[in-house]
């Protein structure tokens, strides 16, 4: 270390000290510096001169002590230079005499100059302190210092207690030694950085303790330079920025709470002369959006008959992050308050609220809660007139968390706000009325829509199992018969159960759209495949009209897109359905364009289309088009006389383009034909996944199925009958089942005799045990975990497969079911 560290060292800590420190010049004991705790022990030394506070005789020994010190230029060492404490007195002027005692502590000769150090003769002097070890180690923060080779050679008790270390395991060793590598690493940085700016410089870094506590620390780094310019060393000071952080951060949420409740007051403000119940909600949304909650609510006291004393509680208003956090509709409806919210009821007649976990409850409000998945909660009254209207209030449903007093004020604020817009609008009573009748008529379409769902699904389902029956009949006879007029019937029977097929299918889609449960799939498809495989399948129709039908997209569409193909082909499929039905001489002509002039709402890799079916048919007069697109509409009813057809197509059409963020128009001329076009909003696939799509889509070799083992549960006897005719015509060996129970015995009886099954074909509704159930018991046994079972059942709706797919089934076939798909499906999914 250079030579002048150690003295220079000590003078720099003396500042920070408890024990009393002067610096003098021995030459003529001229005071250099005193440090603060001089100062609040002996008072300030007006005099300029030591020798004119001391008595001569304790200057003439300090004097001794100093000339015993050897003559060359080193600072004097430890013990060295702490010389013998001197019993004395200071004479401090305007001050009586003090008793004290003093002691050469380090001094250099070099310099000239010594530290002294004091205390009170009333202070027991030790006689073992020791330099610079003392100092830096009851200095009041974090503290520390290394030589030229890094080692550090003294720190404060805090900075021991951050490492976790005592001072003698810390003395000597360097940061690299201590701390880990990143750690390390920033130390080094702040260094080379002080040193290039030659000044202390102050940087914040966070500090990870055990148990992963972080401190947030003001760093300041200064580098100690010799006579010479070399570099001696380094101090470091660190201050605990943590509590100022978390009290800056408490203090900013709390301001931006104050400056949300002032938002929704002025929300509930500008409501006066429009609709209270939305400016309700928004300042619900406000409420539950600032606190981080899972759910915000307002409930209301009404007395049920009017008069008779029987408190009740209904829901007003509810915000929440996610649907599966609102509140269920029984038990947020209408709830006796005395019975289920006896101890809240109290609270909030008194004035107070509640804020804390569920748990801290009583077990009748508890119940409550739990059924409503509710963790944490904060509560807080509103009145209304000086009269307990309701309550507002907001839960955590996830887990519970520990709330903020500010979190609280500002729920008790939204509630007062809340509180005098209710008065002010003095809609008490007709909201308590209008909610109830809304409640009950929600509560009556709720129960309409669900038995018109339940009907349709039971319609679906008893309607498709006999279809599928006909039409599996009719495709086995066409194999057993040459051509001739029992195979043309056939061939009708078939034509007129595909076309009920199709029937049942608009009257289902039709249903699902108005009732909102249509969900776009998104996945990756080729346009050109979509649109060109629709119009292979319509290509024979045409032909046998003598009509021409022709698909033209331009260069610049994009072929691979991400979007919902088998919706897109139901639209085109419908439109073309229709073209090909009223044409009678000329063509179809289907034509595909990106649509000019909106780039402007598109993002990334978006794009719109714009896809248009022109025929040469008989036209729409202008007073039919105002209600082509009308569900169970035609243009008139002779066409339904001459054409047939339900009038369900073009409202599908428009329901679906709607759910694809597009619009569909028509233009027609009587005689002359018709032009539909709509556009959809798609995106474009990215060229490596494209890459990739194209590749997987070569269609494999043919796989052969013959002589696979497959089991086949299906309760239906024709359907059982049609099934094993399909399986045999491909030479599968396949074993029947009516039920899950008796698939389970067949499972478990093929395992044991050596020859398991391979594939299972499952029907879901059936008697004893249904197939959903069958496939969960399957699928926790070890043994039929990864057999494949793929659903074959007459229930098409969505939901219906996601129920298959839950119970852990690989497919989901729904019948009628076409013998190519099934066979299709079989290859996939036989090992």
């Amino acid at each position: 270390m250079s030579s002048t560290s150690p003295f220079e060292f000590s003078c720099r800590l003396m500042a920070f000290s408890h024990l009393p420190f002067l610096r003098i010049r021995m030459e003529d004991g001229f005071i250099l510096s005193a440090n603060p705790a001089f100062e609040n022990t002996f008072h300030h030394p007006f005099h300029r001169s030591l020798w004119d506070l001391l008595p001569s005789g304790a200057a003439g020994l300090l004097s001794g002590q100093w000339a015993a010190l050897p003559d060359d230029d080193a600072d004097a060492a430890q013990g060295q230079a702490a010389g013998t404490w001197l019993s004395t007195s200071l004479s401090i002027a305007g001050q009586p005499d003090v008793p004290a005692a003093l002691r050469l502590l380090r001094a250099s000769k070099r310099l000239g100059e010594a530290l002294l150090e004091f205390r009170k003769t009333d202070l027991s002097p030790e006689s073992d302190i020791r330099w610079p070890g003392d100092l830096s180690m009851n200095f009041p923060g974090f503290l520390t210092a290394k030589d030229d080779k890094g080692r550090i050679i003294a720190c404060s008790r805090r900075f021991s207690a951050l490492l976790g270390l005592p001072p003698e395991d810390i003395a000597g060793k360097t940061f690299e030694e201590l701390l880990a590598p990143d750690a390390a690493g920033k130390f080094a940085l702040l260094e080379e950085q002080a040193c290039g700016a030659r000044c202390a410089l102050t940087r914040n870094m966070t500090w990870r303790q055990s148990g992963d506590d972080a401190v947030a620390l003001a760093v300041g780094c200064e580098p100690i330079f010799g006579r010479n310019a070399d570099l001696a060393g380094f101090t470091y000071t660190a201050e605990d920025h943590s509590f100022r952080d978390a009290a800056a951060h408490s203090l900013a949420r709390h301001e931006r709470l104050l400056g949300i409740s002032g938002l929704a007051a002025q929300n509930l403000l500008e409501s006066f002369g429009g609709s209270i119940e939305k400016a309700v909600n928004r300042v619900l949304a406000m409420l539950g959006e600032n606190l981080e909650a899972d759910r915000a609510y307002i409930w209301l006291f009404l007395t049920e008959p009017v008069g008779s004393g029987n408190l009740f509680a209904a829901q007003m208003y509810e915000w929440s992050r996610n649907p599966e956090f609102r509140q269920e509709g029984e038990q947020g409806a209408h709830v006796h308050a005395a019975s289920a919210l006896p101890e809240l009821l109290n609270m909030f007649r008194s004035g107070r609220g509640f804020r804390g976990s569920s748990r801290d409850l009583p077990p009748g409000e508890r119940a409550v809660l739990d059924a409503e998945r509710t963790f944490s909660i904060m509560l807080a009254p509103i009145f209304v007139k000086g009269e307990l209207w309701g309550f507002i209030g907001a839960d955590e449903c996830r887990s519970a968390r520990l709330t903020s007093t500010a979190e609280e004020n500002f729920l008790r604020t939204m509630g007062n706000l809340i509180g005098m817009a209710m008065e002010g609008h003095a809609m008490r009573a007709d909201i308590m009325d209008s909610n109830r009748e809304l409640r009950r008529a929600v509560r009556n379409a709720e129960l309409a829509s669900r038995a018109k769902s339940e009907f349709l699904a039971n319609m679906s389902h008893e309607i498709r199992t006999p279809l599928n029956a006909v039409l599996g009949l009719a495709h086995l006879a066409r194999q057993e018969l040459s051509p001739g007029k029992a195979s043309d019937y056939l061939d009708k029977i078939d034509d007129a159960g595909k076309h009920l097929l199709h029937l049942i299918n608009d009257v289902l889609d039709m249903s699902k759209l108005e009732t909102g449960h249509v969900e776009l799939e998104k996945e990756p498809f080729s346009l050109s495949r979509t649109a060109g495989g629709l119009v292979d399948c319509l290509v024979p129709r045409a032909r046998e009209s003598g009509l021409d039908l022709r698909l033209t997209i331009d260069a610049d569409v994009p072929d691979r897109l991400i979007g919902d193909p088998l919706r897109l082909r139901q639209i085109l499929a419908n439109l073309v359905g229709n073209a090909l039905k009223f044409t009678e001489r000329g063509g179809v002509e289907i034509h595909v364009a990106l649509a000019e002039g909106t780039d402007a709402g598109l993002s990334g890799d978006q794009i719109r289309l714009l896809i248009s079916v022109k025929d040469s048919g008989i036209g729409i007069p202008a007073e039919a088009r105002a209600h082509i697109f009308d569900s169970f509409r035609q243009a008139d009813s002779s066409i339904t006389r001459r054409f047939g057809g339900t009038g369900l197509g073009l409202a599908i059409c428009v329901e679906l383009v709607k759910l694809m963020r597009g619009t569909i128009a028509c233009e027609s001329e009587v005689g002359k034909g018709s032009t539909f076009q709509f556009t959809c909003l798609l995106e474009r696939e990215r060229p490596e996944k494209a890459a990739e799509a194209e590749k997987q889509a070569a269609r494999p070799a043919e796989k052969t199925l013959a002589g696979r083992k497959i089991l086949a549960v299906e309760d239906n006897e024709i359907n059982r009958l049609i099934l094993s005719s399909l399986l045999e015509n491909r030479g599968l060996q396949a074993t029947l089942a009516e039920n899950g129970r008796e698939a389970l015995r067949l499972l478990d009886e093929a395992w044991r005799e050596g020859v398991p099954f391979e594939l299972v074909l499952m029907d879901v509704q059936m008697p004893e045990m249904d197939g959903l159930t069958a496939t969960r018991r399957l699928r926790e046994d070890e043994r039929f975990r990864d057999v494949p079972v793929l659903a074959m059942t007459a229930h098409a709706f969505r939901e219906d497969r996601e129920k298959s797919l839950a119970a852990g089934m690989n497919a989901h076939l729904t019948k009628p079911i076409s013998p190519d798909a099934l066979y299709d499906e079989l290859a996939r999914w036989l090992p």
